[in-house]
């Protein structure tokens, strides 16, 4: 759903558009829902090279951190500090809710600051599997298609995809 609106959001020359950047934003956050954790960076990154509104921008960087948090890399979301608390003056929150979020964001950094412990074995590879989709198997005509779905044609509603079984949440299927 976030890829068509990333695909059809309206750009200007410079390929930057509100509709663009709110869009891949949205998608960095089911991203990040799915535990893509790379993926969720990548696109709050482009997000902000897309025109992401200044007013919001506290949100991906909120994001960002409690991102890099959970792949161990508490340095990079201690710098992050910084760019969130300019964020935050530049939001249209109201003042009770600007300190609020900002404390949680220091209380959380604070507590990785403490946290000198190297992430496990089995962390590493959790986090390097949620980065790296699988298709699993591939539908026999259709390679970039999972098994899992077919695709039908009826005349008055054209060429259409259907789960032949059923899929679990987040699956990869194209």
């Amino acid at each position: 759903m976030f890829n068509k609106a990333v695909m059809k959001a309206p750009v200007n020359d410079s390929g930057e558009g509100r509709d663009l950047s709110l869009a891949i934003a949205n998608r960095s956050a089911a991203l990040l829902k799915l535990g893509v954790l790379e993926g969720a960076l990548e696109d709050i990154e482009f997000a902000f090279v897309s025109g992401y509104p200044t007013d919001l921008r506290y949100k991906l960087f909120e994001r960002k951190i409690k991102i890099l948090i959970q792949l161990k890399e508490n340095d990079s979301a201690l710098h992050m500090l910084d760019q969130f608390k300019l964020a935050l003056e530049d939001s249209t929150l109201e003042d009770d809710k600007k300190c609020k979020l900002k404390y949680e964001i220091e209380t959380l950094l604070q507590s990785v600051e403490h946290d000198t412990s190297q992430p496990s074995n089995s962390e590493k590879k959790t986090n390097e599997n949620s980065s790296k989709l699988k298709l699993g198997k591939s539908h026999p005509h259709l390679p970039s298609l999972s098994v899992s779905v077919s695709i039908e044609y009826t005349p008055g509603r054209g060429r259409f995809a259907v789960a032949s079984r059923d899929i679990p949440a987040g699956a990869l299927i194209l």
